[in-house]
C-alpha cells in the first residue's frame, strides 16, 4: 500500500498541501528553516526540474564525470582514520565520515572544499537536524501557522537565528563556486552549476532560484545519511564475516580505479550495500498530505483518504515486511539481490515514485568508494559498541561507533 501511495500523482497527494486546501503540510517544518526546495515544489514544472536534478545528480553521465574526485576525497579520507588513531586507541568513524560526505558534496556542487567552511557546514547541518526533529519546536511551530500568528514556510524566533546562518553560509559558498570557476576557466560546470543551467539560470552568471534552494536543503541532508549508511555496513559486515570475505575476495580482484567497474561491475558490492539500505534506511518515514479523496486497497482492507489527511509512511517497516521479504526478512542476506531478483520488490530506503530521491546514485558512489577504499587498506575490527538511532524522519545516532585498525591489508591495497 506505500508504494501505491508513493506512485500516486501529486494532484491526489502530496508532500505539500496545495493553495486550494487547508490544513497542515508536514514540510512547513522543514521548510522554516531550510525555505523553499524540491520536496515542496508542485505544480506542471516538477517533472522538469526533477529531471534537471537527475540528470546532475543521477546520470551516469554525472557520476562519471565525478567519479575521479569522489575516489580522490575517499582515499584522503581514510588514509586520515590511521593518523587519528596514533593519537588515540580508537577512532569514532562516524564523524569522519560525516566530514567525507560534506567535503564530497561542496566539491561536486561549488568545485572544492576546504575544512573550516565543511567543518561550519557540518555543525549548521547537526543543529538543523536537531531543531527540525525535535517534536517540541515543530508543534509549536505547528500552532503557530494554524492560529495564523505566522505564516506557513516562514521561521520563527530561534528558527530565523538558524535560518540567517543558512542564508550566510550559503553567500560564502557561492562566492567559492565563483572563485573556482575563475581560476579554473577550463574545468566542466559543476554540478551545481550544471542544474542551475537546466532550471533556467545563467551558464556563467548568477545561480537560478531552483539551484540555490538545492544547495540550502542538500545543507541539511547531504552528510548523515552517509554516516548511517556505513555505520551499519561496518557493524553488518562484522556480524557476517563469511560475508565480508566474499566481499574482499571480489575487491581483491577488481579494478577500483576504474568507473564502469565500480558503477557496475561489482556485484556483490553493490549487493551488500543494497541490503544494509533495505534493512536500515537513513529515511525510516516520510509524510503525504492527501489533496483530493482518494481510495487505496491494500491485501486485506479498503480505505478511503479525505481531503486534507495526513499520511504517515513507514518505510523502514515496508523495507522488513514478510510478506515482501519472506522469514529472513529482518535478517541481512545479501544474497537475495544476486542473479534474478524477479519478483522481489524494490526497497524504498530511497522514496519511490515520482518523488524518490534525485541523489542517491551519487549518495551510493561515494559510500561505494569510501568502503572500498576502507577494506582495501585496513583491518577493520569494531569495538565493543552500544550503537543506535534516535527516532526522527531522518534517523541519527546516539552514541559513537569506535573503530580499531590492526593492520593494512596489503594484498588488497597493492591491487590496481
Amino acid at each position: 500500500m506505500i508504494r501505491q501511495l508513493l506512485a500516486m500523482p501529486e494532484e491526489f497527494i502530496t508532500r505539500e498541501i496545495t493553495k486550494d486546501s487547508s490544513g497542515f503540510s508536514p514540510t512547513w517544518l522543514l521548510r522554516r528553516i531550510v525555505g523553499p526546495s524540491l520536496p515542496n515544489y508542485t505544480g506542471p514544472h516538477l517533472s522538469t526540474y526533477r529531471a534537471g536534478f537527475i540528470r546532475e545528480f543521477n546520470s551516469t553521465e554525472s557520476l562519471a564525470k565525478d567519479f575521479d574526485a569522489i575516489k580522490t576525497l575517499a582515499q584522503t579520507h581514510v588514509n586520515g582514520l590511521i593518523d587519528e588513531q596514533a593519537n588515540s586507541a580508537t577512532v569514532n568513524i562516524i564523524s569522519h565520515i560525516d566530514i567525507f560526505a560534506i567535503s564530497l558534496w561542496r566539491t561536486i556542487l561549488y568545485g572544492s572544499s576546504d575544512s573550516e567552511t565543511d567543518s561550519r557546514a557540518l555543525s549548521l547541518a547537526k543543529e538543523i537536524g536537531a531543531r527540525v526533529t525535535d517534536p517540541w519546536p515543530s508543534l509549536w511551530y505547528s500552532i503557530n501557522v494554524i492560529l495564523g500568528f505566522v505564516d506557513a514556510g516562514e521561521p520563527l524566533g530561534s528558527d530565523k537565528v538558524l535560518r540567517d546562518q543558512l542564508d550566510d553560509l550559503i553567500t560564502d559558498s557561492v562566492q567559492n563556486l565563483e572563485d573556482y570557476e575563475r581560476l579554473n576557466p577550463q574545468a566542466p560546470p559543476t554540478s551545481l552549476r550544471g542544474l542551475s543551467a537546466r532550471t533556467h539560470g545563467s551558464v556563467l552568471e548568477g545561480l537560478s532560484q531552483t539551484a540555490i534552494e538545492f544547495a540550502r536543503l542538500n545543507a541539511f541532508t547531504g552528510n548523515e545519511t552517509f554516516g548511517y549508511n556505513l555505520a551499519w555496513l561496518v557493524i553488518e559486515l562484522d556480524k557476517w564475516p563469511e560475508c565480508l570475505q566474499k566481499l574482499l575476495a571480489e575487491i581483491g580482484c577488481s579494478d577500483t580505479a576504474d568507473f564502469k567497474t565500480v558503477n557496475s561491475n561489482i556485484p556483490y558490492l553493490d549487493a551488500v550495500i543494497t541490503e544494509v539500505n533495505r534493512l536500515h534506511p537513513p529515511i525510516a518515514s516520510t509524510f503525504r498530505t492527501v489533496n483530493r479523496e482518494i481510495n487505496v486497497i491494500s491485501r486485506k482492507s479498503h480505505y478511503k483518504l479525505q481531503l486534507g489527511t495526513i499520511v504517515f509512511l513507514a518505510l523502514g517497516c515496508a523495507n522488513r515486511s514478510v510478506k515482501d521479504w519472506g522469514k529472513d526478512a529482518d535478517l541481512f542476506v545479501p544474497e537475495r539481490w544476486l542473479g534474478k531478483t524477479e519478483g522481489i520488490p524494490p526497497h524504498l530506503a530511497f522514496g519511490y515514485g515520482s518523488r524518490s530521491c534525485v541523489g542517491y546514485r551519487t549518495a551510493l558512489l561515494g559510500t561505494k568508494m569510501y568502503l572500498v577504499e576502507l577494506l582495501r587498506r585496513y583491518h577493520v575490527v569494531l569495538k565493543k559498541h552500544d550503537y543506535r538511532v534516535s527516532p526522527g524522519e531522518i534517523l541519527g545516532v546516539e552514541s559513537p561507533l569506535t573503530i580499531e585498525f590492526l593492520k593494512a591489508r596489503t594484498s588488497l591495497a597493492s591491487s590496481f
